[in-house]
């Protein structure tokens, strides 16, 4: 999605928002991953480094990125080879990517 507050700068960048929604009674939504994929003509980056090496749940994963959101719905785990690699819902539990079908 093209980030652009700016437009009247023309300073643009391509970023990915990843939203949780919880179906409950009072339909929550929350932001739970942002990331800076192509930063353009936006004057700085602002992206949180890789974790070049993460386990989740015994399988190994390179270039993982996790935003750190205080009090997420769900805390997210993302590399650009599979995308979401992991996520808990909301009850805590956590899930991992295991395959391509």
């Amino acid at each position: 999605m093209p980030y652009y507050i700016e437009p009247k700068n023309e300073y643009v960048a391509d970023v990915i928002n990843i939203y949780c929604m919880d179906a409950g009674p009072e339909y929550l939504s929350s932001q739970v991953f942002y990331h800076e994929t192509n930063t353009r003509t936006w004057p700085a980056s602002w992206n949180y480094q890789s974790i070049s090496e993460k386990v989740i749940l015994n399988k190994s994963f390179r270039d993982v990125l996790n935003v750190g959101f205080h009090n997420p719905l769900s805390i997210v785990d993302f590399n650009y080879k599979y995308g979401i690699i992991s996520f808990t819902d909301y009850s805590g539990k956590l899930w991992r990517f295991d395959k391509l079908i």
